[in-house]
């Protein structure tokens, strides 16, 4: 670095990234997914598998939206039953899956900060880059 100014620069930006990355571990929202896929003959072997009539009320209720509409976006992901349901003789295979929640600000604040940050590190780094050729 060239001058105080840029390191100084460089040090609150790169902090700002680790904050944001920080923040991002701690305060991110899953969205969780359970979707229909298809009836099947028999499941795939390493598939977890459940008969329609064991599951608890709230486990019938996804199962049953997911038969209705091809699959179910919750926030909290305890409800998701097996990808492999038994009903009526009938073999069902869903899928379940996680993914980030980027409109809740527990998700989108972190990472803008830290994109802010690394943003400011790269301007930083050009910025002293140019200063140092210039001399």
């Amino acid at each position: 670095m060239t001058s105080w100014k840029h390191f100084v620069a460089f040090f609150v930006f790169g902090s700002l990234v680790l904050v944001g990355v920080a923040l991002f571990v701690v305060h991110v929202d899953y969205d969780y997914h359970y979707t229909y896929e298809r009836e099947v003959d028999e499941f795939p072997r390493d598939t977890l598998t459940m008969e329609y009539a064991a599951l608890q009320p709230d486990e019938r209720r996804v199962v049953d939206e997911a038969f209705e509409t091809g699959g179910v976006v919750m926030q909290d992901g305890s409800t998701i039953p097996d990808e492999g349901i038994k009903k009526d003789g009938h073999k069902y295979l869903f899928s379940a899956y996680k993914s980030f929640d980027w409109t809740d600000p527990g998700t989108f604040g972190p990472t803008f900060v830290g994109l802010v940050g690394g943003f400011g590190v790269l301007a930083t780094i050009r910025a002293d880059m140019k200063n140092s050729l210039i001399r």
